[in-house]
């Protein structure tokens, strides 16, 4: 790692070492079940690993993690020479989810099957769902949307209803206005 300047006109660069083969390739092509399974199976054992932790070091706050992608956030990369590939789609995709969606601008696979294999999974590592599920998962459908709404509003229609009317449940059950709805 090295840092050369200082301030705004700071360069960081860090030298990793190349994992391209081990990721999915870009682009929308669905994977295969197995590699899906396991994915899912390691997502819960992540969670599960992490079961209690409690962010105490002063990295970010929750809403500065859910801002990440938001323009503002971004709105300083965007400046750059070469603006890395997902903020320039984030920069495109907010106006594209408040013309396409403007429920959720206030904020392939049957989804419903993952989440519910993702509880299973989590309960399969010994940890109990019962009692909270429903509103934490209320939660994560509301925070993605506020997190990467944009990305949803590049994609496919069917894709953007099942968000939409995610989000829309969600929000009424927790009792949580969606500004901008109803208009």
């Amino acid at each position: 790692m090295d840092l050369d300047g200082t301030g705004g006109d700071a360069v960081l660069t860090i030298l990793m070492r190349d994992v391209g083969g081990f990721l999915v390739p870009p682009g929308d092509t669905v994977v295969p079940p197995g590699q899906h399974a396991g994915f899912v199976t390691h997502m819960a054992t992540l969670a599960a690993a992490f079961w209690g932790w409690a962010e105490d070091r002063g990295l970010t706050t929750m809403t500065q993690r859910l801002r990440f992608f938001t323009p503002g956030t971004i709105a300083t990369e965007l400046t750059a020479d070469q603006v890395p590939g997902p903020l320039a789609t984030a920069a495109a995709g907010w106006p594209a989810l408040a013309a396409r969606s403007p429920l959720l601008s206030g904020l392939a696979r049957a989804k419903e099957a993952v989440i519910a294999r993702y509880r299973s999974e989590l309960e399969n590592h010994g940890i109990a769902t019962s009692g909270w599920w429903q509103e934490q998962l209320d939660l994560c459908l509301i925070g993605i949307m506020a997190t990467f709404g944009w990305e949803k509003a590049l994609g496919d229609a069917t894709e953007l209803s099942w968000w939409e009317a995610a989000v829309a449940g969600a929000a009424a059950r927790l009792h949580i206005p969606i500004p901008g709805a109803g208009q």
